[in-house]
């Protein structure tokens, strides 16, 4: 008995080394944890493009520095694109997502293939801030941008990991999907909390907004 029980532990252990060398192995091609840096392009910059595959160009990460960065790294390259906006002149918000993605050259199309895709939206999802503070009633266009500056990229990120979460493949019923709409609920909640600083899309309602959009497309 005493000898079965030293063969299985040392079965189970010998597992779980194969088990972090595999993980390890699977990983360490992923050697970029930082997001890209995209060229700060001027108004002047943006005139000499002739098309939009010009300045969809100027802004693409090398397919050879997407295929390094992690996961992580991918989704603040995201959430960086000076482009990222663009959905927005599209009726359907699905629809510049999925041009963003197959268009854009700046690694959307690989990250929404990664295995620990989710885990990772949800965790940064969770991590971003809601504002809860006072606003300024009338202050100036600028002065407010400026004094509520990082509050602004975390209603902005939010927002746009909403409609990232709402094009990922999530099971309908799944625990998945009824774990991050726990938590997409929550920060609504806390932002409708504060109307003074959260005044609409895409502040608030993003997730509930696209998936309100594809369930009207013409099929």
């Amino acid at each position: 008995m005493k000898r079965f029980l030293v063969v299985f532990t040392a079965f189970l252990v010998a597992a779980a080394v194969w088990a972090s060398v595999s993980e390890w192995k699977k990983d360490s091609r992923y050697t970029i944890d930082e997001p890209y840096e995209f060229p700060v392009l001027t108004s002047e910059d943006y005139s000499k493009f002739n098309r939009n595959e010009e300045r969809h160009s100027a802004l693409s990460v090398p397919d050879e520095i997407v295929g390094q960065m992690t996961t992580r790294a991918l989704l603040e390259t995201y959430l960086d694109d000076p482009e990222l906006i663009s959905y927005g002149v599209h009726t359907f918000y699905s629809d510049g997502f999925n041009m963003m993605r197959h268009v854009h050259s700046f690694g959307l199309d690989e990250l929404m293939e990664r295995e620990d895709l989710y885990e990772t939206v949800y965790k940064r999802y969770k991590e971003t801030e809601v504002y809860k503070g006072p606003v300024d009633k009338y202050p100036a266009r600028e002065d407010r941008k400026e004094k509520y500056k990082k509050q602004y990229e975390d209603a902005y990120d939010m927002a746009h990991l909403e409609l990232l979460i709402s094009q990922m493949d999530l099971e309908d019923g799944s625990w998945k999907k009824w774990r991050i709409e726990r938590l997409i609920e929550k920060k609504t909640e806390e932002r409708l909390e504060n109307p003074d600083f959260y005044r609409g899309r895409p502040f608030v309602g993003m997730y509930e907004w696209v998936l309100f959009q594809d369930s009207h497309k013409i099929k």
